[in-house]
């Protein structure tokens, strides 16, 4: 499993789910297409700091995070003339700062992906786990991150935002 995948990781306290999953889809894609002998994680960063100008806003202060949607950070990822490189040293330290800028050096490794695919069913994406890495994005309901183990919804819970996961088939 930790040939395809990473281990879990914390982001912190960055508002960067969805950039977290999509680098963890792409390089596991990577892993199962040959383009990577193992997992590396991809610079979450890069993603959140080129994604979307246009919501690159400071959140508070020192913070330079925006919420993005899943389907905003996979258009990046398929429309990137650069790609996206292999995630820094300082990234995985969980030391960055999501304010920093840079630009890809000459030669870097950097990856895209070609094609997005939206299911309309569970059953379409459960079958295509079969054979790829698949995102999903969660809808967080009132209660969702207490303690224990989450049992549902209860009859006045309020939507309190969307969380992107990955999911793996481990056969």
């Amino acid at each position: 499993m930790t040939k395809v995948a990473g281990g879990i990781r914390n982001k912190g306290d960055h508002y960067m789910c969805c950039f977290y999953a999509l680098c963890d889809l792409i390089s596991s894609s990577a892993v199962l297409h040959g383009q990577l002998e193992t997992y590396k994680p991809l610079s979450q960063i890069f993603i959140f700091r080129y994604a979307d100008p246009a919501d690159f806003a400071i959140r508070k202060k020192g913070h330079y995070c925006y919420e993005c949607d899943f389907y905003t950070a996979l258009k990046f990822a398929k429309e990137s003339t650069s790609g996206i490189p292999l995630a820094y040293k300082y990234e995985m330290a969980g030391k960055f700062k999501c304010a920093i800028k840079w630009k890809i050096k000459s030669g870097e490794l950097t990856f895209q992906i070609k094609e997005v695919y939206k299911y309309e069913t569970l059953e379409q994406a459960l079958e295509r786990l079969k054979t790829h890495t698949v995102a999903a994005s969660l809808l967080c309901y009132e209660g969702w991150d207490d303690e224990g183990l989450y049992s549902g919804l209860t009859e006045k819970a309020c939507l309190e935002g969307i969380h992107e996961v990955i999911m793996l088939a481990c056969v």
